[in-house]
């Protein structure tokens, strides 16, 4: 039987055929690109838009380093011999450590620096803090601002307020309330969109709650802000104000340098 000559090609012309098939055609990858080049340019600006807004949009963070230097045979800290008492007079660092941690020594700072009352002005939702933050960077006359976008019950930079006292029903703590600006130092303080009662800038003011046998008890120290202009308070539970400073409040030991003895 005699071969046909081009049966010792069909071979060869098929590999060549498949290794034709597995190459990339750039040519049409750049055609591809090209007619979907406004949803790439879309995509790409969205996500530089999205990166640029969050670095505007986001509130600064301030972090403190405070380092102490604990002696094995040092004395209990202050205030803390109750609870020192128990681990005896040689204290190791670890117990420092979980004694700055414990509700104790929380509870007592809280108190000591009225921790637990909140009270900060109402912004515009999502752009009214940056906003204000921006024309407190440009103030240098002490001023408020104008209301923007017609909306006068927003803070938009230069207010400033400070509650040394607010003592509400136990019910009533963790709850928001809001303190409307008046004239000449007054203010109003509202709850679900009812008046609680009205007082003045400087001066001690209470007053019995319907259904609550606490009485609400407000001194507002400082207020800065045009007529109108809302603020937020809210009196924290002793719970609620812990769970909040220790998750801004990190305690550990910092290793000894080599060479180090005492």
């Amino acid at each position: 039987m005699i071969n046909s000559p081009t049966d010792n090609l069909k071979e060869p012309i098929h590999t060549i055929t498949n290794q034709e098939d597995d190459s990339i055609d750039l040519g049409e990858l750049l055609g591809l690109l090209m007619d979907g080049k406004w949803l790439v340019i879309l995509v790409t600006f969205t996500v530089f838009a999205m990166g640029i807004a969050k670095a505007f949009l986001d509130t600064p963070v301030y972090k403190v380093d405070v380092m102490l230097q604990i002696q094995e045979k040092s004395r209990p800290m202050a205030g803390l011999e109750p609870l020192t008492d128990i681990l005896g007079s040689k204290i190791p660092v670890m117990a420092e450590v979980e004694l700055i941690q414990s509700r104790f020594v929380l509870g007592k700072t809280i108190k000591n620096l009225d921790l637990d009352i909140i009270a900060r002005p109402n912004y515009f939702p999502l752009v009214g803090e940056t906003i204000a933050r921006r024309f407190q960077h440009r103030n240098q006359d002490n001023a408020v601002s104008s209301p923007l976008f017609w909306q006068d019950k927003y803070a938009w930079g230069g207010e400033a307020i400070h509650v040394s006292t607010l003592t509400v029903p136990d019910d009533l703590k963790d709850k928001e309330f809001i303190l409307l600006a008046g004239h000449g130092g007054q203010f109003q303080i509202i709850l679900d969109d009812e008046l609680i009662l009205e007082g003045e800038v400087g001066k001690l003011v209470s007053k019995q709650i319907d259904n609550f046998q606490q009485p609400i008890s407000i001194f507002v120290s400082q207020l800065k802000a045009r007529p109108g202009t809302q603020f937020v308070l809210v009196r924290q539970s002793i719970n609620s104000a812990i769970s909040q400073l220790l998750e801004n409040l990190t305690v550990s030991e910092k290793a000894k340098p080599q060479g180090y003895c005492n």
